[in-house]
């Protein structure tokens, strides 16, 4: 059953004994969806493989008579994986860093329309329609300019990071939280130490021992992230003369514990 955010607003209760801590300024439902936030980030700070997603049919966009010289990301990107051409075989496209990115467009390379680099960026605040204060949405940054407007150009494969939930939409039993159903148990652990550590002040060692817990090793073994053993290698024989003489083999050739 997926887990939802009324769902986990009974959790927070359950671990306050009743309604949070709350002030003048902060209501019941706001400090329910900041523990609910802080704990979805923390859960996402790990590179899980259910968090990639593929967003396809991004487009070159134009502003007035002017071609962008970005594209529009979806809201929840946070680590774009590769970023690949929709449909025409001759266009590469190469995803490099802030700072080689920047190098290309101080040098102002002339660099044939078929192909394009990009880079994960931000806009400066009140730059390109981004809000004026607070932090601007992700966009990906393309040297050159296209020289013309493109609906679908581009696809990218990317790591989401976690949307954060509103005050308002705490109670929605019809809202999933975007988490696979194996790290549910592992979640609600970490909103009860958010919970739990706001009211108490222990916030720093609840979360800990949940970090070092048995939920988040079996979680990122059953994900992928971490994995028991290598498995089976070819030609694994001990001896003097291999690279893996000095590792101690299991009987059917795995080598335990590689971390």
């Amino acid at each position: 059953m997926a887990l939802t955010y009324a769902d986990a607003k009974a959790h927070v209760l359950l671990a306050c004994g009743g309604d949070p801590s709350t002030t003048t300024t902060l209501t019941v439902n706001d400090r329910v969806a900041q523990i609910l936030n802080f704990a979805g980030h923390h859960l996402y700070s790990h590179a899980w493989n259910w968090r990639e997603r593929t967003a396809a049919n991004l487009s070159f966009e134009a502003d007035g008579d002017t071609v962008r010289d970005f594209v529009t990301l979806p809201d929840d990107v946070g680590t774009i994986l590769n970023v690949y051409p929709n449909g025409n075989t001759f266009r590469r496209v190469f995803l490099i860093s802030p700072e080689a990115f920047s190098r290309f467009e101080s040098d102002n390379l002339t660099i044939t329309d078929a192909v394009f680099y990009v880079t994960l960026a931000r806009a400066k605040p009140g730059n390109d329609g981004a809000a004026s204060t607070g932090q601007p949405a992700r966009r990906l940054d393309i040297y050159p300019t296209p020289s013309a407007a493109e609906s679908n150009a581009l696809s990218i494969r990317y790591r989401a990071e976690f949307v954060e939930v509103a005050s308002s939409e705490v109670d929605n039993a019809l809202l999933n939280i975007p988490v696979e159903s194996h790290v549910e148990a592992l979640y609600l652990e970490y909103v009860r130490a958010f919970a739990e550590g706001g009211e108490v002040g222990d916030t720093l060692q609840r979360v800990a021992m949940v970090d070092a817990s048995p939920l988040l090793q079996e979680a990122m073994r059953r994900d992928g992230v971490e994995t028991p053993n290598y498995g089976p290698l070819p030609m694994a024989v001990r001896g003097r003369t291999t690279s893996y003489g000095g590792l101690n083999f299991f009987p059917n050739g795995n080598i335990p514990d590689p971390s």
